[in-house]
């Protein structure tokens, strides 16, 4: 006979840790690379010395993250969609700049970063599939390299994108990071497509909430460099001059 699934509000566990603050766990199946148990996890503090009302309000909260992790591992289990990242931002890019309200000059932009960095990255990445991994993998790649050579080939920093004669301006390629402020604007624009993923019935909630993008920059990066790293062009075949 088959097991009988667990109702969703047995599901989990809110356990008080030594310091006061609740710890919700539930079990999200086994880890396909080391065969061990998964859980997902989730941290709700609780200040010191607090009030019967903060006590309240932090077991709400708990039950509130229970209830989100429970429904995380049903979405990886039973998919609602099987769109990816790219059909996703063809149709979250493709909404009027009047409906979103932004300037038709933001979505350029946007558009120009999902092209460079988020596209040829996990673009065909199912949006069932998106997880703290995933994303911990993406961000670091961005902050590897703005090119996102496969190290394989040897690339050429060309002096111009346009048909030129290569000279000492053109340099064997060196990997540079993308600056943290722009990546963290392509969280924001992966953050609005999951959040109209959400409103669409695509998915039952929205994974960024497990992403961990790099802190704000504590200095504004100078229009130079910002445009110097959108305009970057993917990685080409081009051979270094002998």
């Amino acid at each position: 006979m088959a097991k009988k699934p667990t109702p969703l509000h047995e599901r989990g566990t809110i356990k008080e840790l030594p310091s006061g603050s609740l710890r919700v766990t539930v079990y999200a199946g086994t880890d396909k690379a080391t065969g061990r148990r998964s859980n997902l996890t989730r941290t709700v503090p609780v200040p010191k010395n607090p009030s019967k009302k903060q006590v309240r309000e932090a077991w709400q909260e708990a039950e509130k993250a229970r209830r989100g992790l429970v429904s995380t591992v049903e979405e990886r289990r039973h998919p609602r969609t099987k769109a990816t990242v790219d059909e996703l931002l063809d149709k979250y890019l493709d909404i009027s700049p009047a409906q979103r309200e932004v300037e038709p000059e933001h979505i350029k932009h946007e558009q120009n970063r999902a092209r460079n960095h988020i596209r040829p990255l996990i673009g065909e990445v199912k949006i069932a599939e998106l997880d703290a991994e995933v994303f911990d993998s993406f961000y670091s790649e961005l902050q590897r390299c703005r090119r996102h050579c496969t190290r394989s080939k040897r690339l050429v920093d060309h002096r111009t994108e346009n048909p030129h004669q290569c000279d000492g301006r053109c340099k064997p390629h060196e990997c540079k990071p993308l600056g943290a402020s722009t990546v963290r604007s392509i969280h924001t624009i992966l953050s609005g497509a999951l959040k109209r993923a959400v409103r669409w019935k695509w998915l039952s909630i929205s994974p960024i909430a497990e992403a961990d993008p790099p802190p704000a920059s504590t200095s504004a990066p100078s229009p130079a460099s910002s445009a110097t790293a959108e305009a970057a062009p993917p990685p080409s075949a081009s051979t270094a001059p002998s």
